[in-house]
C-alpha cells in the first residue's frame, strides 16, 4: 500500500470524532510527560510502571469502556443512567433513579483517574532535577489538559451510549409501520476538508 494512500485516509477520517482525537493525542502527551520525568530523575522502575499504566488506561479507554457502560450498572462509572441524570432538577426528563446500588468499583475507570494524581506527584517529586521551570510549567499544563480531554472523552462515551439506548428504546416501542411511521435524523452541518 502506497503511504500516501494512508495518509489521505487518515486526513478523511479527522475530524469524524474530535473528542477520540484530543484523547488519543492526550495520552500520547502523558507519555511524553513520563519520559521528561525519566530524564530529569525518575527512577526507571517507576517510569516504566508510568508508562504500562498510560498504555493500559489508554487501551481499556478507547477498546473496553463503551462495552462496559448499561443504563444501569452496580459500577457508578459505568452507569448512563447515573452519569447523565440530574438529581437536583425538577424536570423528570432530565433524572432518572437507578434501581441498582453503586456497591461495585472498576479497577480499570479508577486507574485512569489515578494516573493524573501519580503524574503530578512524579512531577513534584522530580521539580529540582529540571534545569528549566518552563519545562516543569509545560508538563503540569500537559497532565492538566490531558486529563481534561480525555475526561471529555469518557463522558461524550456516555452520552452517546445514552443517545443510541433512547433511539432504540423509541424504535421499539413504536414498531413502525412502514406506511404510517418516518423516523427521521439530523445531525449538525459538519464542515469538509478540502
Amino acid at each position: 500500500m502506497d503511504p500516501f494512500d494512508t495518509a489521505v485516509t487518515i486526513c478523511r477520517v479527522a475530524g469524524l470524532n474530535p473528542y477520540q482525537e484530543a484523547a488519543q493525542r492526550s495520552f500520547k502527551d502523558l507519555l511524553s510527560v513520563v519520559h521528561t520525568l525519566r530524564e530529569n530523575g525518575l527512577d526507571d522502575e517507576t517510569g516504566k510502571a508510568m508508562e504500562a499504566a498510560v498504555n493500559i488506561a489508554n487501551s481499556y479507554i478507547h477498546s473496553h469502556f463503551r462495552y462496559n457502560l448499561g443504563m444501569e450498572s452496580e459500577v457508578a462509572t459505568h452507569c448512563v443512567s447515573f452519569a447523565l441524570s440530574d438529581p437536583t432538577c425538577q424536570d423528570d426528563e432530565y433524572r432518572r433513579a437507578c434501581s441498582i446500588e453503586h456497591s461495585r468499583r472498576c479497577l480499570h475507570c479508577d486507574a485512569v483517574q489515578e494516573i493524573f494524581k501519580r503524574l503530578v506527584t512524579g512531577l513534584e517529586v522530580c521539580k529540582a532535577n529540571f534545569t528549566d521551570e518552563v519545562a516543569v510549567e509545560k508538563c503540569s499544563f500537559a497532565i492538566e489538559k490531558a486529563e481534561e480531554k480525555i475526561n471529555e472523552y469518557i463522558m461524550h462515551a456516555i452520552r452517546a451510549f445514552g443517545q443510541n439506548y433512547l433511539w432504540q428504546e423509541l424504535r421499539l416501542r413504536v414498531e413502525p409501520d412502514p406506511e404510517t411511521v418516518v423516523f427521521a435524523t439530523s445531525d449538525f452541518a459538519m464542515k469538509v476538508n478540502r
